[in-house]
């Protein structure tokens, strides 16, 4: 691959236009002319997409392209490419369609996994590009997030640590005040997965490892993506900064269950134990005795007792029913 690449921005919507537009319009301001954008709609309801449709029509002129999922295997570069799917397919696969499709190009480089509910500044992709061609290990490079409606306090420094023992993820430097001054290598050392808001990919770490596991729907996704990351290293660039509006776009807080809807929090107990299943699997009845126990615990105390009692149903179809999703995808906002 020469000197001439494509960066391209993957985004994922669903049932969200305005963050959605908001999002598109940060990462048409970069101070950098090779971004393409591919945007996938996760099968919104009407009324979303219409508005988009509008949106990138007027703002891209004649550089663009709004196909349906069946269009895909016939690539065309445009600064931005709408693909429609039928359905709500959940993060990992939504995102796939958008990353093999974007594979189908021969020049693109680097990979660009945004939530559509971000905003990112002028030369965030800059700094980022910066980071990865200084070092050829770094696989996936997270950028500084910070809570949009409280910029003074950031959400991660990139990514954070993950518990095998309990499945369980806490954020590096969550909560800290918003300061130019971090060692992005201290972070590097500690960084167990970047976090799937924001996460800039190489070519050759979607090429050798795979994709998201589509079988997680949602939640550790990235956190799975990382941990089979082989020789690639995890890197942080400080200086590219992005915003969330965090709990838009999965429909709670992260890292706080009780913010979270029924439906995610279903998905996020489920994970649990398929990720220590298919990557610690020594490790799966200690996670489920302790990892969820633990769970079960807090619900009861926060006096969700359906949540609660969901975890046994959880837990009979992981051993008897290969994880089968028992619940209705639709209502999970991704």
């Amino acid at each position: 691959m020469g000197k001439d690449f494509n960066v391209y921005a993957i985004v994922l919507t669903w049932n969200s236009d305005n963050d959605t537009i908001t999002c598109i319009k940060s990462l048409k301001n970069l101070n950098n002319d090779k971004l393409r954008i591919i945007l996938v709609d996760n099968g919104s309801e009407k009324g979303y997409l219409e508005k988009i449709e509008d949106f990138i029509k007027t703002e891209f002129e004649n550089d663009f392209r709004i196909i349906d999922e069946s269009e895909v295997d016939n690539f065309i570069g445009k600064k931005i490419t709408l693909i429609k799917i039928d359905k709500n397919k959940g993060f990992s696969a939504g995102n796939n369609i958008g990353i093999k499709y974007a594979l189908k190009d021969k020049d693109a480089r680097y990979f660009w996994i945004l939530n559509n509910d971000t905003e990112v500044e002028k030369d965030s992709l800059n700094h980022l590009i910066e980071k990865m061609q200084n070092n050829n290990e770094i696989g996936i490079c997270g950028t500084r997030l910070v809570y949009f409606h409280n910029k003074e306090r950031i959400q991660a420094f990139g990514g954070g640590k993950f518990n095998k023992y309990f499945a369980s993820t806490s954020l590096l430097g969550n909560n800290h005040i918003n300061s130019d001054e971090i060692n992005e290598h201290e972070v590097e050392r500690q960084v167990d997965f970047i976090i799937g808001a924001s996460m800039f990919v190489r070519r050759d770490y979607f090429e050798k490892t795979g994709v998201f596991c589509e079988d997680l729907f949602i939640y550790f996704e990235d956190v799975e993506l990382c941990i089979r990351r082989d020789k690639f290293k995890l890197g942080y660039s400080h200086k590219s900064i992005v915003y969330h509006k965090e709990g838009a776009t999965i429909g709670g807080n992260t890292l706080k269950s009780d913010s979270k809807t029924f439906y995610s929090d279903y998905f996020y107990l489920r994970n649990k134990l398929l990720i220590t299943k298919r990557r610690n699997p020594l490790l799966y009845p200690i996670v489920m005795v302790f990892g969820m126990g633990i769970s079960f615990i807090l619900r009861i105390k926060r006096r969700q007792f359906k949540r609660a009692f969901l975890i046994f149903k959880i837990i009979y179809y992981s051993i008897f029913k290969k994880d089968k999703i028992f619940i209705k995808t639709n209502k999970v906002t991704v």
